[in-house]
Order: structure tokens, then C-alpha cells, then sequence
């Protein structure tokens, strides 16, 4: 036999249908994560929004056609972004000049041209092709931010409480992690929205009453995921899972039972394969363009990429690994610690009690981290699909906690790790998005100059073009206690970002406790060292020595 040791009852996995405030307690999460991100969509220039999306968006437009002409990514982003035209679309049904005519110059209008940095120019300009980026933004954070729904629906299918599907949700929904990446138009946030839709459907093909419908369900979400972005095809892995729970109908490795799995998981593959073809007609319509992006990012993803280049096998999987315990669901280093505990705990309960759904959870996290791993780019953005699993995960380990501790102090307990989770990591969301939309580098300077009259722990020297900004500002009062110039005995140093080089070595060991900046907060600065927007950098002296950093002008080699 192999089948789950704890069967939850149906009336249990159906307890949600009659008490749908379990299911609206999603809003709290859901809510923080969509205002907040709708609030802080113009946080300036992202690398790939115009090459990868807009330029594609533009050239089919003018050759009027549905082909992008470029397949570095698959094609689910392009389809979303062709949806972002729909206004244009309604508004040039029954124009004089034809319908054709009118939504084409409406469409070309709101598209930047010239090359990529005159149109990344065009962009930041107020005007109508940044109107239609920021309402693409839009469109891409709404679509992304279900994955937070269908963790909660997963939870409380698999016959979780009230309180386990709301800590899943939200340890999904108020990860600055997932917030973020979910504002740019880019396709990670859409295969962790696959990804989630994935497992949803398999959880009920595992425990539903019409176990076929959700195992072909969850084919569709896998090819939807592989059609935004390629890694998306190791989504077969938790479909194939429960089209083989299906096939051997109770658990028994019968020759017949494994025949009906493997039948079952070919007609995964198959319906996997018509849906990826279909959002990403390509293949076949533009197939020699296709297979030559293709192997153009496979080579990429080998030979590396800049900045983010690292070694292949233990030093990226170290680097991996890092990322996710300690920054994936918390800004905060210890809480992320924290509740990778709880994922590690949550993932042994999942096997003690239904192996099957533990399955569904562990098996893909472990080959995705073996692929990421196998390559020499380093791009947390490519990580983010497993922060669902992850907080599937700690939501199970810190409900059975729950459940072992005094059922006098459950409640208590319940809401203190909410209240810590929605005031660290939640406050983080308001706070970051507040910090788009402030001034700069008046904000900045401020939160600077705050900090410094309370640091006391050794020498603090200002590069130049920083002490007159403050003195600019008014707000240089009560730091006469900062070194005047840079010695060896200097302990911190607070300098622009692009006063600090050489450039060649500004990755910085991608380590989020190396530096602190001030400014806005659209992105984790550790983990993106080439975004293209300054901050104001605080860094230890000793840092800037070990990782062979200087300001030029002012420290010597």
C-alpha cells in the first residue's frame, strides 16, 4: 500500500464550504500585497520591460500578427501584455478608419521606439507610453498576486484550519521577496502564480470527488506555467503525481494499477505539451527563431551573466539556499531563519501524515534547486516559484506546533505569531511601497541623517558630495561627531552606490547583511547589484577591504 496515513474525512476538507470566512480571510493578505504593490508600480527602470515585452508587443503589432518574434521567454507575458491593450481595442470597434487601422495607431502610441535606452528614456517620461507600462505592471501584479489565493484554497482542500490556510497566505502574500518581483513585467511572478494553481489542482485531484477533472486541471496550470517561462515545464513533476495517485486508485503497485498511472500521466504530458503549443504558437509557426532563443538562453544560463555570474554545482546551490532561508519569506534575517525552520518541520509532519500531498510539495523544490543549481547564473528571481511551497510548508509545520501546545493558549499563540508576522513583514510592504512614491534623495538623506546622530559604534566618514547634500538640505546639525577625513581608523563609510568601485567587483558576495542603503526600497539591493538607480550606501570599512571595494578619489588601493 501507498497511500496517506492521516486521510482527512470529506466533511472535514469541506468545512470551508460552510464557513467562508475561512476563504475571506485571504483578503487580509491579498489586499496588503495588491494595494501596496499598485502603490509603488513607478519605481523607476527595470532591465528587460522594454526588450523582453514592449519590443515584442510593438513588432507584432506592426506586422500585424500574434507572433513576438522573440522566445528568450515563452509566451504567456506576451499574451498578458497584448491584454493590457484591450482598452485600445474597445475604443477602435466601429472607427471610420476600420478597426484595423484605429487600434493599431492607438496601440503604436502608447509603445516606446529607437533603441533600447531611448526608449527606456521614453519610458520614465510622463506621457502615454509610461501611462501603458505602469498599467502593465498592473496587469502582471494582479495575475501574479493569485498564487496567494490558491495557497489559502490548497491549505484548506488538503483539510487545514482556518488559522494554517491564513498563515501560508501570508507568509506568501507579505514576503517583501514576493512583492517586489510581482511589480515588474516579467514572467517570474506568473509561473509562481502557475506553480500555485499547480499544486491547488492536484490537491484536489488527490482529495476531490472528481479526482480527473483536477488531474487534467493541473496539467493545464503546469503548461501555462512552462508558457511563461521554461523552468515552468518542472511543474509536470506535481501533475504527473497526481495523475499517478489517480492510476493506481488506492495505492497498490499492481501491474495494471501502474499501467492506468502511466496512461494517465502520458495524458498529462500530452495536454501539458497542447497548452504551452497554444500560448506559444512559435514552436511551430516560428520555429527556427524559437529553437535559437532557446538554445541562445541555455547557453547563456551556462556560461553566465555578469555580475551574477558564479560557480556551477555547491557554491550556487549555497548561494541558493541562503537566499531562501534567509530572506525568501522575511526581509528580516531571523524570522526568514525562523520559519525555514518551520518549513523543514511542516515538510516532515506532510511525510509522517499524507505522503502523497508531501510529494506534491517537496519533490519539485528539490529538482528546481538541483536545475538553478546546475547553471552559473545566479538570479533570485528565478527562485521565487518555490516561496509557495515553502510557505505551504511552514504553514503546516507551525499549525502542528500549534496543536502540541496547551489548547488553553492556542488562540494566544495563533494570533502572537500573526501580529509579529503582519507587523515585521507587513510593515516592511507599507513601508517599501511609501518609499517609491517619496522624494529622493531628500527621503533618503533624512533617514541618513536620523541614523546618524544615534550611531555611536566608531568613526563614520561621508564622502563629500553626500556632507553638502546634507548641508543642502538644512539637516547637518549635531553630526560634528563624523571623521573630517578617510583614515585606515575609519569604521563605516557612507558613500553613493556609483561613487563605490571598481565596478568589476561590485556583487558584493550577494550577502544581505553587508550593506545598509537609504531610498527607496523596490528591490533587494544584496541581490541585484547592477539595478540601474543610485542609493546612498552605509558599508564597514573592513568590507570595502575584503572585497577589494575603494571610493575613488577618496580611499586609496
Amino acid at each position: 500500500m501507498l497511500e496517506s496515513d492521516n486521510i482527512v474525512p470529506e466533511k472535514e476538507r469541506r468545512a470551508w464550504g460552510r464557513r467562508p470566512w475561512l476563504l475571506l480571510t485571504v483578503l487580509l493578505p491579498l489586499s496588503l500585497l495588491v494595494s501596496s504593490g499598485l502603490s509603488g508600480l513607478d519605481f523607476g527602470t527595470h532591465w528587460d520591460e522594454n526588450e523582453a515585452f514592449l519590443e515584442p508587443l510593438r513588432t507584432a503589432i506592426e506586422e500585424e500578427g500574434l507572433l513576438p518574434r522573440r522566445y528568450n521567454y515563452p509566451s504567456l507575458g506576451f499574451a498578458l501584455s497584448m491584454m493590457a491593450l484591450a482598452p485600445e481595442a474597445l475604443a477602435s470597434i466601429g472607427a471610420e478608419d476600420g478597426f484595423g487601422t484605429s487600434f493599431r495607431a492607438r496601440a503604436l502610441e502608447l509603445l516606446p521606439s529607437g533603441g533600447d535606452r531611448q526608449a527606456k528614456a521614453s519610458l520614465q517620461r510622463e506621457g502615454p507610453a509610461k501611462d501603458f507600462l505602469l498599467r502593465l505592471r498592473g496587469l502582471f501584479l494582479l495575475a501574479s498576486a493569485l498564487a496567494v489565493l490558491w495557497v489559502h484554497l490548497s491549505v484548506l482542500t488538503r483539510g487545514g484550519s482556518g488559522f494554517e490556510a491564513l498563515l501560508a497566505s501570508s507568509l506568501l502574500g507579505l514576503s517583501f521577496e514576493v512583492a517586489y518581483h510581482l511589480r515588474w513585467v516579467a514572467p517570474d511572478g506568473l509561473l509562481m502564480e502557475a506553480g500555485a494553481l499547480t499544486v491547488l489542482f492536484g490537491t484536489l485531484a488527490l482529495r476531490g470527488s472528481r479526482p480527473k477533472l483536477w488531474v487534467l486541471a493541473a496539467a493545464v496550470a503546469a503548461g501555462l506555467g512552462c508558457a511563461s517561462k521554461y523552468p515552468g515545464g518542472l511543474l509536470l513533476i506535481p501533475a504527473s503525481l497526481a495523475a499517478l495517485h489517480l492510476g493506481l486508485a488506492g495505492g497498490r503497485f499492481t501491474a495494471k494499477a501502474l499501467g492506468r498511472g502511466a496512461l494517465w500521466v502520458l495524458a498529462v504530458v500530452v495536454l501539458f505539451a497542447a497548452v504551452f503549443t497554444l500560448v506559444t504558437p512559435g514552436v511551430l509557426l516560428d520555429s527556427e527563431r524559437f529553437w535559437g532563443d532557446v538554445k541562445f538562453e541555455r547557453a547563456h544560463y551556462a556560461k553566465g551573466h555578469g555580475l551574477h555570474t558564479v560557480a556551477a554545482g555547491w557554491e550556487h546551490l549555497t548561494l541558493n539556499l541562503r537566499y531562501l532561508g534567509t530572506q525568501g519569506l522575511s526581509h528580516s534575517p531571523f524570522l526568514a531563519s525562523c520559519l525555514s525552520v518551520l518549513v523543514l518541520l511542516g515538510a516532515w509532519r506532510l511525510w509522517r501524515e499524507d505522503r502523497w500531498n508531501a510529494a506534491l510539495l517537496t519533490v519539485l523544490p528539490l529538482v528546481h534547486l538541483a536545475y538553478m543549481s546546475s547553471v552559473r547564473v545566479f538570479m533570485v528571481r528565478n527562485l521565487i516559484v518555490l516561496l509557495p511551497f515553502m510557505a505551504l510548508l511552514a504553514a503546516r509545520g507551525g499549525a502542528w506546533l500549534l496543536g502540541k501546545s496547551p489548547a488553553d493558549k492556542r488562540a494566544w499563540l495563533a494570533g502572537l505569531l500573526l501580529g509579529v508576522l503582519y507587523l515585521t513583514n507587513g510593515s516592511m510592504l507599507i513601508g517599501a511601497a511609501k518609499s517609491i512614491v517619496g522624494p529622493w534623495p531628500e527621503q533618503a538623506l533624512h533617514e541618513l541623517a536620523a541614523d546618524l546622530r544615534v550611531r555611536s559604534d566608531g568613526q563614520i566618514y561621508l564622502t563629500p558630495s553626500i556632507r553638502k547634500a546634507l548641508v543642502d538640505q538644512g539637516i547637518d546639525s549635531g553630526l560634528d561627531h563624523l571623521a573630517e577625513q578617510w583614515s585606515d581608523e575609519v569604521t563605516w563609510v557612507v558613500a553613493h552606490r556609483n561613487e563605490i568601485g571598481p565596478e568589476a567587483n561590485a556583487r558584493w558576495t550577494f550577502h544581505p547583511d553587508f550593506i545598509t542603503w537609504y531610498g527607496s526600497r523596490e528591490v533587494n539591493l544584496s541581490y541585484y547589484p547592477t539595478w540601474s538607480a543610485d542609493k546612498l550606501v552605509w558599508i564597514s570599512n573592513q568590507a570595502l577591504a575584503e572585497h577589494d571595494l575603494i571610493v575613488p578619489g577618496v580611499m586609496a588601493k
